[in-house]
């Protein structure tokens, strides 16, 4: 396999695990478990999804590696983001009205346009911005 077969795949499967991540459930998931572990229960509670939608929707998040799961009492799990030191791809999710200074994310969207070499449209108006960290396979 060439470099560039790789770069390609990796590509593509980096494009898979922002579709993943985008999802509003999958991303409310994200949200919860960047405060703690949660149990299936919680999360439940948390999203308002029946258990057929949320196991589908945490099954798409291990599958893409951005969360684990830990058997708990031998049958109840309990979920949490994945570490990043073993992740080869990390996600950070800001929000506007949670930062502790919201002038953060204008810092940030001015050095995104400018290593894009391009303006970023209404900045101000920007509410959330989702960041994907890509590793090398170690």
């Amino acid at each position: 396999m060439t470099s560039e077969d790789r770069d390609r795949r990796g590509r593509l499967q980096t494009s898979e695990i922002i579709r993943a991540a985008a999802h509003p459930t999958r991303q409310l998931i994200l949200k919860q478990l960047k405060e703690k572990e949660l149990s299936t229960i919680d999360l439940e509670r948390g999203t308002g999804e029946n258990r057929y939608n949320l196991y589908h929707h945490l099954g798409v998040l291990m599958q893409f590696g951005l969360i684990e799961a830990q058997l708990e009492d031998g049958r109840a799990k309990r979920y949490r983001l994945s570490r990043p030191e073993q992740a080869r791809e990390v996600f950070f999710q800001l929000e506007r009205s949670e930062l502790a200074d919201p002038s953060a994310l204008g810092r940030l969207l001015q050095s995104l346009a400018e290593a894009l070499g391009e303006p970023i449209a209404d900045p101000q108006e920007v509410q959330s911005v989702t960041l994907m960290l890509r590793y090398p396979d170690r």
